[in-house]
């Protein structure tokens, strides 16, 4: 007997499957489906759906269930997820594709990918909320009345040097994610030498006014500055490592909020605050990662598989977009207007 593709063994299960945890009740808005995997997305988090064929093909046991496990604790409505994760499978239509590009091979790295960004942002969450918890009991201290003579206290932020260095490892590997999406697509032509290759393969297959090789080039000191802090953090040497300070005061009396230093020959002597270092990294990762996606996936568009209009990637309205951050999609020009394809 002919196996069931997942999406048809979903729909005939649907009735008696319900797909979310306990305090996940959010609606599903989507599937996904790659290396012979299904994917339910829903608004607050992804999870896979493992059928009782895959457990037992030959169905010797009847009384196996259907499976899911949780694999992103964001779903659609997140930002990061939707240029990332939902942005790939939008754009990565083999259909429309050169041969080289495989959607098998590069969805499950956007995935880790995407993975990797849903754990930088529960980091800078959870210390933007400490943080105002420590403002709050920073200003209840200040008022207090002239006759308590304690110490003035100083709240902390737990765990900061903890998660600082895992924040940038998750960055740093998040970069590898991308590369690993180059290095499957362009084979032996690309050495394995991080950004540098890359950018400097850009120049020299479409030439240096191109729009690939321009934004890879104008985001190389962002790449090389995950990799420098990461590894100050992971393998700190004597000229080359983070001073982290946690809540603390200084010699007017201010209270500084956590803050840390590169000690670096590349970097100058002056304080980053952590807030504001998490915010912009994982921005920045954010729309890097999608512009990415785009460029690379742009590049590799066969417009000979669909006549007579050419195939490229277009930009959605609000109004036509089935998730909210997914902004771009593989469609056509008929003279008059852009038709959405896959």
């Amino acid at each position: 007997m002919k196996k069931k593709h997942p999406i048809d063994v979903l729909r005939d299960s649907a009735g008696s499957m319900t797909i979310g945890t306990a305090d996940d009740k959010s609606a599903i808005t989507g599937m996904l489906t790659f290396t012979d995997k299904l994917f339910i997305v829903k608004e607050k988090g992804i999870y896979q759906v493992q059928m009782a064929d895959d457990f037992d093909p030959d169905r010797t046991n009847p009384s196996i269930p259907n499976a899911q496990k949780l694999v992103l604790k964001h779903g659609s409505k997140s930002e990061f997820v939707g240029r990332t994760l939902l942005l790939g499978d939008q754009l990565l239509k083999e259909i429309y594709l050169r041969n080289n590009v495989k959607r098998d091979r590069i969805m499950p790295q956007i995935l880790e990918l995407t993975q990797k960004l849903s754990l930088m942002n529960d980091i800078a969450r959870e210390h933007k909320r400490q943080e105002r918890r420590a403002i709050r009991q920073i200003e209840k201290a200040g008022v207090r009345s002239e006759t308590d003579d304690t110490a003035f206290h100083l709240p902390q932020i737990p765990s900061l040097s903890e998660n600082l260095t895992t924040f940038f490892i998750n960055a740093k590997f998040a970069l590898q994610c991308l590369l690993d999406i180059a290095y499957d697509i362009y084979g032996p032509h690309l050495k394995k030498s991080y950004f540098t290759s890359l950018i400097k393969f850009a120049r020299d297959e479409y030439g240096k006014d191109d729009n690939f090789y321009e934004f890879l080039n104008n985001q190389k000191d962002f790449c090389e500055n995950v990799r420098k802090i990461r590894n100050c953090l992971e393998h700190p040497k004597p000229s080359e490592k983070i001073d982290i300070h946690n809540t603390t005061m200084n010699a007017d009396g201010e209270v500084l909020l956590p803050h840390f230093y590169v000690i670096h020959p590349d970097y100058r002597n002056e304080p980053h605050s952590v807030t504001h270092t998490f915010d912009h990294f994982f921005k920045t990762l954010m729309f890097f990662s999608e512009a990415f996606i785009g460029h690379i996936v742009g590049k590799h568009i066969d417009a000979t598989k669909i006549k007579p209009f050419p195939i490229g990637i277009i930009g959605l309205p609000k109004n036509r977009r089935r998730y909210p951050y997914v902004e771009y999609s593989l469609g056509a020009f008929d003279g008059k207007n852009y038709i959405v394809v896959g």
